[in-house]
């Protein structure tokens, strides 16, 4: 069988180091999504030998369906006869021979795909579909991410004149933020006051806590990007620990904290004395995880003297961020 040598020099930067799925993979993805989607609603409809509950189908897509343990089987292949990438697994079809790099981000972010999918299009919404066309789901839900990842695929070692120069941890800030349609199903971002923050810092490890002066349309956009990443947290073992929560500054201030930006969002850690800005970007989905992620491993050892340790105090006095 003919084969391609396969080393993380054929990958692009995107692939390689991004948490986000590459533009050309969505299609794939989304495949694999309904592959999985498919086989949870299955099993639980038939233990359950009835329909399910909306309830029921928010916990077995969180639980079961969209979790990177549920795509540990998918990587990204190199075809032996173009030197194409593409991603492969239960459910996305034969493409060749070829080489296949499994594991590393592949299942999270097919993971953090799924969840977005479900969250966009609504939970139970992807259940109906699914009730009308059971194995071949992907042929409704994924027809739109198929038609855009086709302008998108790059073959091997070609980057987009966006791919070049490109650093995924410089801070940018947005221009504008795309208004998204109303999400269906029980919100995860918690709202909180200044009394309810303390609370909610003490009770949770990590949390998030996004500041927007309301009404305004922008938060209203922001804020549909930060529940759509909220909802892909819970599908990713490496972030599913952190807290999502909102304040209206309009209402209840910056919270005390000086220089606190708004709009904006502030990262609290349990053993932190202040919360870190946020300083990645937020204009399309999963622009919160991929900074969170970036984050994680730096807990408890980062600069002492910039991040000092003691007991968040955020519901009183004015602190220097």
């Amino acid at each position: 069988m003919a084969s391609t040598k396969f080393s993380i020099g054929n990958l692009t930067e995107e692939e390689e180091k991004s948490t986000i799925m590459p533009a050309e993979h969505k299609c794939s993805a989304c495949k694999a999504s309904a592959f999985q989607l498919n086989k949870a609603f299955q099993h639980l409809e038939s233990s359950r030998n009835r329909a399910l509950k909306s309830s029921e189908i928010l916990e077995v897509i969180e639980s079961a369906a969209c979790t990177d343990t549920a795509f540990d089987e998918y990587g990204l292949k190199v075809l032996a006869s173009t030197g194409e990438r593409v991603l492969t697994g239960p459910g996305i079809g034969e493409d060749g021979a070829g080489v296949t790099h499994g594991g590393s981000k592949w299942p999270g972010r097919i993971a953090a795909r799924c969840i977005a999918i479900a969250g966009d299009i609504g939970e139970d919404e992807v259940y109906a579909l699914w009730q009308e066309k059971r194995d071949t789901l992907s042929s409704k839900l994924c027809v739109e991410e198929c038609r855009v990842a086709k302008t998108s695929r790059k073959p091997r070692g070609q980057s987009s004149e966006r791919d070049k120069g490109k650093v995924e941890s410089q801070p940018r800030k947005p221009k504008t933020v795309k208004a998204a349609k109303p999400l269906s199903g029980p919100k995860l971002v918690q709202q909180v006051t200044q009394s309810s923050l303390h609370k909610v810092v003490e009770a949770h490890k990590f949390v998030l806590l996004m500041l927007c002066a309301e009404p305004n349309p922008r938060c209203d956009a922001l804020g549909t990007v930060f529940e759509l990443d909220a909802r892909s947290a819970l599908g990713s073992k490496d972030v599913r620990e952190i807290k999502f929560a909102r304040a209206d500054t309009s209402a209840e201030g910056n919270f005390g904290y000086v220089n606190a930006p708004v709009p904006g969002f502030l990262f609290f850690r349990s053993g932190y004395l202040r919360p870190k800005v946020y300083t990645g970007r937020y204009d399309e989905e999963l622009d919160f995880l991929q900074w969170l992620r970036n984050e994680m491993p730096l807990y408890m050892k980062d600069d002492p003297e910039k991040f000092p340790r003691g007991v968040a105090q955020n519901e009183r006095g004015n602190l220097e961020l």
